[in-house]
């Protein structure tokens, strides 16, 4: 497993990193989300999730940047998309210290290390509190995750 404190972050520009945005938004640790909301985001994200292995896990919530059109929604099952905080080549957090842990360590200095950063931050996710955000959320756009995969997590 990465050590995502051991992975340098990037501010690059480059198509490449800017092709990362336009496929997908990427993930943040619970810190990351709740200092986005902090800053006045909120409406701007989504619910999406992880699963593991549909027949012995169940699958980890997580609040992530929606894609555009889809802020303060769940997720569909395909998360392919532009972000909606992905503007004139530019991410609106980064220069607000906001961006996501993906967003900083995913990139074109760090490749290979794409899917190892993504599961690491997927475990921080796996706790109570964490789900206890989402669903906090969640309630207070009045979605109802009783229908989602990984609702069956024990957030209380």
């Amino acid at each position: 497993m990465v050590d995502l404190n051991e992975l340098a972050p990037t501010t690059c520009s480059c198509p490449t990193c800017n092709k990362m945005c336009c496929y997908r938004p990427c993930w943040g640790t619970p810190e990351d989300i709740r200092a986005i909301i902090d800053g006045g985001f909120s409406d701007r994200l989504m619910v999406d999730w992880w699963e593991y292995d549909i027949s012995f896990f169940e699958s980890i919530l997580i609040l992530t940047p929606a894609k555009i059109g889809h802020g303060g929604e769940v997720c569909s099952r395909n998360p392919t998309g532009t972000c909606t905080l992905f503007l004139n080549k530019r991410c609106q957090l980064h220069s607000k210290g906001l961006k996501p842990t993906e967003g900083k360590l995913s990139h074109c200095g760090n490749k290979g290390q794409g899917e190892a950063i993504h599961l690491a931050i997927v475990r921080s996710w796996d706790n109570p509190e964490a789900q206890a955000m989402v669903h906090e959320w969640a309630e207070a756009r009045g979605l109802n995750l009783s229908g989602c995969r990984g609702s069956g997590i024990n957030a209380s």
